[in-house]
């Protein structure tokens, strides 16, 4: 179809192109023209030297360090629903509970479910905000993270005791 169309034709002095768009189509040969070379090489070399000279490297993403979303009211209330990470079948609800708060920890929380104390991420928790005026209690102090900082004192992130001589102890 591109030969037929790109075809001069003698008795209409034109291609049939040049007649439905106004000038002549640009055949697949000259999209590889040649272009001319730089005048001063010198200065082309100055001018790419000056333009690799001002590229930066991008800075890394900290893929451990990205913080869960917590809700405010996460630390005083008292009855909280468990994000449920299975797989299951359609229409199952995301959530469990609610379930009662016995215990608060920087990093997890006491809950009780079925009558048994688990221990449950705060990452996977969320606030039951339900039609008793109960569900927020505003007596409750936020754990305190002073025990979590002297632990990372003392403790690597994978859990290991850190002993230090006691020459280097102040």
């Amino acid at each position: 179809m591109l030969g037929l169309r790109a075809t001069f034709k003698e008795d209409i002095q034109a291609t049939p192109a040049e007649l439905v768009y106004g000038k002549s189509l640009r055949l697949p040969a000259e999209f590889f023209t040649e272009s001319k070379p730089h005048p001063n090489e010198v200065e082309f070399i100055e001018d790419f030297r000056r333009a690799m000279n001002l590229i930066r490297p991008t800075q890394t993403a900290h893929h451990a360090k990205a913080q869960p979303f917590i809700q405010k009211e996460l630390h005083r209330c008292t009855q909280v629903f468990v994000r449920n990470d299975a797989v299951g079948p359609p229409l199952q609800q995301p959530y469990d509970g609610p379930f009662a708060v016995i215990e608060r920890h920087p990093k997890y929380y006491t809950l009780d479910i079925r009558d048994k104390a688990k221990k449950i991420s705060i990452d996977r928790l969320k606030v039951a905000f339900t039609d008793d005026n109960n569900t927020i209690d505003e007596n409750i102090e936020p754990p305190s993270s002073e025990s979590n900082e002297t632990q990372t004192k003392t403790t690597t992130r994978l859990g290991r005791k850190v002993r230090f001589p006691s020459r280097l102890c102040l």
